[in-house]
């Protein structure tokens, strides 16, 4: 039989349901004001990865998504009728989450191109990043360029949780936001215009919920970040930048060979889609080039790195590269510890270890893929890690030196495409 519905819930349900289509109404409303308030600042990025989403801040940067900028040197977006170069001055892997900053632009052609400096796009932004807190249900709303499209989108939706997701001490916002491919990096807004994170990542694998859910990088995470970004980091970044000695890189003046890497045993070379890439199948190991007579070089290289989960020692999980290598008593190479999630320099002199702090440091998670460049000529040096200038030295102990990468209590390490450039000239 069918039970009767008590007079006194009907006329509840008839009076709750046209509040919750109100109050659904008049966040679409709000909605849409935010939308045409914030559209002309949320950025389409592109580079040699792809396209994605990002958005100006009252200070000048745009914050984006981190695997939206990969492992490319630079971005590029259009702003005002301007073309724009763009460089990355901070990254966050493990909260997923990039900082860019304006090297340049030009107009109509690139011959018009114009330096500026990293504050140049300051106070064209009125978009607020805070550490606002959420509730479940609250609706929420994501801009950003869905496959590409050269226009601007919103999407609407809904906050669930807080989850930890990926990594243990990594939270996350759980939305049912659907993030299309090229959203990622977009900024997510709560109905008082706030911009609560941004876009990352929807779960592929089967979950136990009724909803799609996706994943917003919370704002608190980048707030705290920006407070770092300062102008005196800038001014660090542009005076390594400015060290770091290079050298004519035209092809007249290049000696480019093969690096004839030497390796343990137990490791694997494939090629896919022209990239070379060199698979270790041992937790330890080591990759040399063995020419101790190197002065000058510039090496290039992406590198995949995920450590041991669970080890049953108490070794360190970490991978070591080798800018000059005389010798087991003499050499300088750049650790990276997994296990405290941080780098360092370390110069051997005649058996005596001394560190250097990188001047430019950002915390360093397994499970992702960097890149790394150095230029080395006699007794100096210069290093790019994730494409960010981090540390120079123009008075090395040695002026000569082989090359090489050791590893340790390592699940999986990549090394792709490794570019070799030696000078024949200054």
């Amino acid at each position: 039989m069918r039970f009767p519905i008590k007079p006194s819930l009907y006329i509840t349900s008839l009076l709750l349901f046209p509040l919750l289509l109100s109050s659904q109404t008049k966040d679409d409303s709000v909605f849409t004001k935010i939308y045409s308030k914030y559209k002309n600042v949320v950025v389409r990025l592109e580079n040699s990865q792809g396209v994605g989403s990002g958005f100006l801040t009252s200070e000048g940067f745009i914050i984006t998504a981190d695997h939206v900028v990969g492992t490319s040197v630079s971005a590029q977006m259009n702003y005002n009728g301007m073309h724009f170069f763009l460089h990355t001055c901070y990254r966050d892997h493990a909260n997923d989450i990039a900082i860019l900053y304006p090297s340049g632009y030009y107009i109509d052609s690139e011959d018009d191109y114009r330096e500026v400096p990293y504050d140049f796009l300051k106070g064209k932004s009125k978009i607020t990043v805070g550490m606002m807190e959420m509730k479940a249900d609250d609706r929420i709303m994501l801009m950003g360029y869905p496959y590409g499209i050269v226009e601007v989108k919103r999407i609407l939706g809904t906050y669930k949780d807080e989850v930890y997701r990926y990594m243990e001490n990594v939270p996350l916002y759980a939305c049912d936001l659907p993030v299309i491919k090229g959203c990622s990096g977009g900024p997510v807004f709560n109905n008082k215009e706030e911009v609560i994170g941004i876009a990352v990542k929807f779960e592929t694998k089967p979950t136990d919920t009724d909803y799609l859910i996706s994943y917003v990088s919370p704002a608190k995470n980048i707030a705290k970040i920006m407070k770092s970004i300062d102008k005196e980091y800038m001014k660090t970044i542009e005076k390594v930048n400015k060290n770091i000695m290079g050298f004519d890189v035209t092809k007249k003046n290049l000696i480019n060979p093969k690096p004839k890497y030497y390796a343990q045993k137990n490791t694997k070379t494939i090629t896919e889609n022209g990239s070379e890439f060199v698979i270790n199948k041992n937790d330890t190991g080591y990759y040399s080039y063995s020419d101790p007579g190197l002065v000058s070089v510039n090496v290039f290289f992406d590198i995949y790195l995920e450590s041991i989960v669970g080890k049953k020692t108490d070794a360190t999980s970490y991978v070591e590269i080798y800018l000059k290598w005389r010798d087991e008593d003499n050499y300088i190479s750049m650790v990276m510890d997994m296990d405290k999630n941080s780098y360092y320099f370390l110069y051997r002199v005649d058996g005596n270890n001394t560190t250097q702090e990188p001047m430019v440091k950002m915390p360093i998670v397994s499970e992702t893929k960097y890149n790394f460049e150095f230029y080395t000529i006699s007794n100096t040096i210069g290093v790019y890690f994730d494409n960010i200038p981090v540390f120079y030295d123009h008075n090395l102990p040695f002026d000569t030196g082989a090359l090489g990468i050791y590893f340790s209590q390592m699940k999986t390490m990549i090394i792709q495409d490794i570019l070799l450039r030696i000078p024949k000239s200054f």
